[in-house]
């Protein structure tokens, strides 16, 4: 088998793992990830060369501190290994892929993404004309439990005449499907051409349509962005009218959709609290994470607790704080809280200095994605699973061809000495 092959089996393979994560029980995911893992080392072996990213500081340090939090806990329950592996793995995928094996990441994830769309229109043709709750499902597989409830709520929606429920698109939730498709529209802006506006359009309406919180506010900073970027340089290969009306008809058609309720609860969640009644999303999501770093103590500030260890440490040192919610997965901060509780100040270095690295040899393209990626993460918790995989894998694959992205080592003395990078 030729590694050209294998290489697009990998890019196959990392765009379909987001659609996974929903089949986490059975550990679908985490033995996707494996396999494209084991293919990446495949080729590795075949080119007879070993690439790394700076991030792999990060990955053998999280597997260290993982280890000793383990011992210390000692109690299985609180140790959550599938997770674990699954973002150990995904890390090493970033540290692991080059832009060289990446060159069909973007023409692959189009494909998924354009085909997430398409579906996502006909989800809403098929509630509104034939009375019928479209979901994907992979046959022969059941989601977990937690998601067994999602998946029943266009269902439910059409037993209670719900007049515009939130469509999730092929994943579980709406967020999702606007996380997912937020690089393609980042992609045909990035056209500057008429194609590409037009496209956007249909994208950006269904993210509106989506009505996902954090999908709405990134869609709305990055319109404006390309706004001010066309005023500024001119350089948008369409003419002014088209390009305006791209801006006006989102606008309007967002305006539209405000009078949608389900519309408003979205983005009132974001951060209002309901009365004391019910958290908001930042509640849970951004000011939980830091009231819970805030109450480690010291040592654990600086070298973090381990990675999904969160739960058994508030049980140890009897953390609490008024933005827990009983019945929600307490493992769910938001990005930037994840790497200061669960890697410290410490593992907060070694991500701000690999973003700074990677940055350096990105082209528009890539640190626009990124950008998007860091607003995401702010909002939810998508550092590093399948969607951040494939956030960094795309920044990675939009570098610049002039700085070869990653080092070369020959042996394993000069793997492991990193101060080259």
């Amino acid at each position: 088998m030729k590694s050209k092959n294998i290489t697009k089996g990998i890019m196959i393979l990392i765009c379909l793992s987001p659609f996974l994560q929903i089949y986490s029980e059975a550990k679908i995911d985490v033995l996707v990830l494996a396999l494209i893992s084991a293919l990446s080392i495949l080729v590795v072996t075949i080119k007879k060369d070993f690439k790394l990213s700076p991030l792999f500081y990060l990955f053998v340090y999280s597997i260290c501190l993982k280890a000793i939090m383990s011992i210390i806990i000692g109690d299985v329950r609180y140790i959550n290994l599938n997770r674990t592996i699954g973002t150990q793995i995904c890390i090493l995928l970033i540290c692991l892929l080059t832009k060289v094996q990446l060159k069909d990441l973007i023409k692959v994830y189009k494909g998924f993404a354009y085909f997430s769309v398409v579906f996502f229109i006909l989800q809403i043709i098929f509630y509104f004309v034939l009375k019928y709750p479209l979901m994907f499902e992979i046959p022969f597989l059941e989601p977990d439990p937690i998601y067994t409830q999602a998946y029943k709520y266009l269902e439910r929606c059409l037993i209670s005449n719900v007049i515009f429920p939130r469509f999730p698109g092929p994943f579980s939730e709406p967020a999702n499907y606007a996380a997912f498709v937020l690089p393609l529209l980042i992609i045909e802006l990035n056209k500057k051409d008429r194609d590409g506006i037009l496209k956007s359009i249909i994208i950006g309406m269904t993210i509106l349509l989506s009505t996902s919180g954090i999908g709405i506010v990134i869609l709305s900073v990055i319109t404006f962005y390309f706004a001010a970027y066309y005023l500024a340089k001119k350089k948008m290969r369409v003419p002014v009218w088209l390009f305006f009306a791209f801006i006006l008809i989102i606008i309007g058609f967002g305006l539209v959709v405000i009078t949608n309720q389900a519309f408003r609860d979205s983005i009132n969640n974001l951060f209002v609290s309901n009365n004391g009644l019910k958290s908001s999303k930042a509640d849970y999501r951004i000011y939980r994470g830091l009231a819970y770093f805030l109450k480690l103590p010291s040592v654990l500030k600086i070298f973090g607790i381990g990675l999904y260890d969160a739960e058994a440490f508030a049980k140890i040192l009897n953390i609490n704080n008024q933005f827990d919610v009983e019945t929600a997965f307490y493992e769910y901060f938001n990005g930037v809280s994840q790497i200061v509780i669960y890697f410290g100040f410490l593992g907060f270095g070694l991500v701000v200095y690999y973003f700074i690295w990677m940055l350096r040899k990105t082209k528009h393209l890539g640190r626009l994605i990124f950008f998007a990626y860091i607003l995401l993460i702010i909002g939810s918790s998508h550092l590093f699973d399948q969607i951040g995989l494939l956030y960094l894998l795309l920044i990675k694959a939009t570098s610049t061809n002039g700085i070869n992205i990653d080092r070369k080592f020959s042996n394993i003395k000069e793997m492991l000495n990193l101060k080259g990078l």
